[in-house]
């Protein structure tokens, strides 16, 4: 029957993939340092919350799988984070408490319609997540793993 391990490694080879650094932090306040396998034409902050119920990702030097409903929150470089530079975006200083009790500072960065800018509206649109931007990270935030939003 041949070496199973190979024949998985032939099959992740061959999907084009950028590994991407980041802190996972999960519904219970667990963080660790993570590997991402994000395709080059996908965004990391839909991977959050759309497609199947388990993310892989490498963790501790080995491939695990994590139940995309259990994370709250990964923290990437601002580079890897959603692209606002062509846009209009609104801005607002804030203080995000996660259900864990984890807190994130930050400035809130979002494309806004017009006549929804408020905060109020961003965190009760449509949009799964939030960005804190923190000096050269950006914060993606799941919003129902939320329990307060204090504009600072």
């Amino acid at each position: 029957m041949g070496d199973v391990t190979m024949k998985r490694s032939q099959a992740i080879l061959r999907m084009p993939v950028d590994l991407v650094d980041a802190c996972m932090m999960l519904h219970d306040g667990d963080q660790s340092d993570v590997l991402v396998f994000v395709p080059p034409t996908e965004d990391i902050s839909r991977m959050l919350c759309e497609g199947a119920a388990f993310l892989p990702v490498m963790r501790e030097a080995s491939m695990c799988l994590v139940a995309r409903s259990s994370i709250a929150c990964m923290k990437v470089a601002t580079s890897k984070a959603p692209k606002l530079e062509d846009f209009p975006a609104e801005e607002e200083r804030v203080k995000v408490t996660l259900r864990s009790g984890t807190v994130i500072e930050g400035m809130m960065k979002w494309i806004a319609p017009m006549g929804r800018q408020r905060t109020a509206d961003h965190l009760n649109g449509d949009t799964p997540i939030i960005v804190v931007y923190v000096e050269a990270h950006a914060y993606l935030i799941v919003k129902s793993h939320i329990a307060l939003v204090r504009e600072a």
